[in-house]
């Protein structure tokens, strides 16, 4: 992963080993959320130092399968979806980082989006492009 600093320095870091899906913060940016195909959940910070894990979080995985797990991050909060087990699982993203609560779904979906608004998204206006 490369951090890229305001004034446009940056650092390249290493993601941990088995990394296949990973999220900004989406509230200001400070830490990266990254599933591994070991079924664990890291958190680390932006210049790539470990803030956190939660192990357990869906069964090990190939990234590559149609079927592999899918995560989504809002502000405090983690989603991994797990199609092969129907199951949502709803991750705590403040200290200490834990599971809160497994979800039962209907069917198997294959994917998943986190919609809604929360003020703490505000400093993201405009970040992507095409934003007003």
């Amino acid at each position: 992963m490369v951090n890229v600093a305001p004034g446009g320095t940056s650092e390249a870091w290493a993601l941990p080993a088995g990394s296949c899906a990973l999220v900004l913060d989406p509230a200001a940016g400070a830490f990266v959320v990254v599933l591994t195909s070991s079924g664990s959940l890291q958190v680390l910070s932006r210049s790539g130092e470990p803030l956190g894990r939660v192990t357990g979080v869906v069964p090990p995985f190939a990234c590559a399968e149609s079927s592999s797990p899918r995560m989504g991050v809002a502000p405090e909060r983690a989603y991994v979806l797990d199609p092969r087990r129907a199951e949502l699982v709803d991750i705590d993203l403040r200290t200490p980082f834990r599971i809160r609560k497994r979800h039962a779904l209907a069917g198997r979906p294959q994917d998943m989006a986190v919609l809604g608004l929360d003020p703490r998204n505000a400093g993201l206006r405009g970040a992507l492009p095409g934003e007003i």
